[in-house]
């Protein structure tokens, strides 16, 4: 409802605007899991959607549901294993994807988007960190520092940023270098915990 009084107070729609069909598909999609379905008469608002982030929730949501069902379909298989197999399976996706979606304006593309599938292999890999963090910690815990410097240095030298499309190998290790630096950041000052009464930030 804040949104749509957004909407009104920045003239983006009008009272008339409530007679239209797709403003109400798009009311809908925001009070379930369809967030990021946007109407065109929407697309001249902020960065082109009212709540542009709402769109990961169904992904987060997919994540949840979708991933015990893969692993019960490879049960007799090591979980680390499946991690690395789905984890390569998603990158190789993303690329195929990546070169083959040139406009990303078919309804196709757009359902992709909003699938598990393109972003798969950084949920496995911060699953793979978790199974792995008792060997891995040491050097990730209070080093936000190095991480930034490393991840600063690659994006320089690659000539290379984090994105939602993999256009390559370079891309890839941005996003996961990003990741790293960000899970450095969450264990580099844990007394920040106190101020936050013990609360996960």
């Amino acid at each position: 409802m804040l949104a749509m009084a957004l909407l009104l107070l920045f003239k983006v729609i009008s009272f008339t605007s409530f007679l239209n069909l797709d403003l109400w598909a798009w009311f809908f999609g925001q009070i379930t899991i369809f967030q990021y379905y946007t109407p065109n008469l929407l697309r001249n608002f902020g960065v082109g959607t009212p709540n542009g982030s709402l769109w990961t929730i169904p992904v987060e949501l997919e994540f949840y549901i979708l991933l015990p069902v893969f692993f019960l379909f490879l049960k007799h298989i090591s979980i680390k294993v499946k991690f690395i197999a789905l984890f390569l399976f998603s990158a190789m996706f993303n690329f195929l994807w990546t070169s083959a979606c040139e406009s990303g304006e078919s309804i196709l593309d757009k359902l992709i988007e909003v699938s598990i599938f393109p972003y798969l292999y950084a949920f496995l890999f911060g699953g793979l960190m978790f199974l792995n963090w008792s060997k891995i910690k040491w050097f990730i815990e209070g080093k936000i520092c190095y991480w930034f410097l490393i991840y600063g240095l690659y994006c320089y030298f690659a000539d290379a940023l984090p994105g939602y499309h993999l256009d390559d190998w370079t891309t890839l290790l941005a996003n996961l270098l990003l990741g790293i630096l960000t899970i450095s950041a969450a264990f580099s000052k844990i007394s920040l915990g106190k101020v936050l009464h013990g609360n996960d930030m």
